[in-house]
């Protein structure tokens, strides 16, 4: 890998981005991140649960229309 490839993949985050903060996922899992055109392991990044997902949807419910009082979402 490159520097200028190495920068990149440093610079971007690595965790899920959940409620507007950056967390790691629930379990504290990751996977690797592999370039396809070497096999090279690039990084590791966050490997969401199911606990994830559930707080992403309850994060994306709470800021939808439905705490506006909006009807267009049948909340």
């Amino acid at each position: 890998m490159s520097e200028q490839e190495a920068q990149v993949v440093k610079a971007v985050e690595k965790r899920l981005f959940i409620d507007g903060k950056w967390v790691d996922a629930a379990d504290g899992g990751t996977f690797d991140v592999i370039d396809p055109a070497t096999g090279a392991t690039l990084c590791a990044v966050a490997d969401a649960t199911p606990a994830d997902g559930r707080a992403a949807l309850d994060a994306a419910v709470a800021a939808s229309c439905c705490t506006s009082g909006s009807t267009i979402w049948p909340c």
